[in-house]
């Protein structure tokens, strides 16, 4: 890395613990399962068990109403993977930001992000921003490891968020912000916020990665229906023309430029339930990269 002073290299200051299951964090935070949380529920319908029963009964009510959703979840997962490794191996990105961490799948003594890194780039270091307790708890013994680090932060507090990630990582270098499964649960003026910060706030050279479930009107209409129901905020599964315009920088009329784009979870709608546009289910999974950063505030 170059350019700036490098953090020491993160290793937590105790042996980190077995991870934490929700068992054992329900009868220690109060009141925490009682409403659902889209991470967990996310989570749910990727396969993973770390979730309370009011997060499993969502989970089944919309996998049922919109079928489909659950294997565009799974895909989202493993395009994530594939977006890490690019970015610290073509891309030489050392320091990864990971926006709204998820409860992991497995018993990983780091999470499946900083594994992925590592097997690219051995010195690559990780901050997880989490906005679930759960996750939370979590990352206190999953994903703290060597060169990994969970830290806490208002969903709709970017400036917040980077200050915490300032105390590990070195943001005068190029930092990768991934923000996989966090933009559909903000709404666009909060997205916008943190675009326009993290293009301010961090050096060029950085990168954004995106990976954002879209949906048909009709989709998303079920969708909104079903959170009003459970009294919840809902996810905003964007068109891909919304994605778009979403990821426009500041007053530019141009969008990102994006590598290493995934449009479809498959080409062959006959082969992809997901792609059929009269179905109430999403349609693609919307994903790349972009060179964020060094941009100029301008009054």
């Amino acid at each position: 890395m170059t350019g700036g002073t490098m953090p020491p290299r993160l290793v937590c200051s105790v042996t980190a613990p077995p991870r934490p299951r929700i068992g054992s964090l329900e009868s220690g935070i109060t009141g925490l399962g009682d409403r659902p949380s889209w991470p967990r529920v996310w989570n749910c319908l990727q396969g993973g068990a770390d979730c309370f029963q009011p997060d499993r009964d969502l989970a089944a009510e919309v996998q049922t109403r919109l079928p489909g959703i659950a294997q565009a979840v799974r895909e989202r997962l493993q395009v994530r993977r594939r977006l890490v490794r690019q970015l610290a191996g073509p891309e030489r990105i050392e320091q990864f930001l990971v926006i709204g961490a998820e409860p992991s799948l497995r018993a990983l003594r780091q999470s499946d992000l900083h594994a992925a890194a590592r097997a690219v780039n051995p010195g690559a270091t990780t901050v997880h921003v989490a906005h679930d307790r759960v996750a939370e708890s979590q990352g206190r013994g999953v994903m703290c490891s060597e060169g990994s680090v969970c830290i806490d932060a208002a969903r709709d507090d970017p400036a917040g968020a980077l200050a915490g990630a300032s105390n590990f990582l070195d943001l005068a270098c190029p930092i990768a912000v991934l923000m996989i499964g966090n933009l559909e649960l903000l709404n666009d003026r909060d997205a916008r916020a943190w675009l326009q910060v993290i293009d301010y706030l961090l050096p060029s050279g950085s990168r954004l990665a995106v990976a954002h479930l879209n949906a048909t009107d009709a989709a998303a209409a079920v969708l909104r229906q079903i959170c009003r129901a459970h009294q919840m905020t809902w996810p905003h599964l964007r068109s891909r023309t919304g994605t778009a315009a979403l990821l426009h920088r500041g007053s530019d009329t141009k969008p990102r430029a994006f590598t290493e784009p995934v449009h479809e979870v498959s080409d062959a709608p006959e082969q992809n339930p997901l792609t059929r546009p009269r179905d109430c289910k999403p349609s693609t999974l919307w994903a790349g990269i972009t060179e964020i950063g060094g941009a100029t505030y301008v009054q």
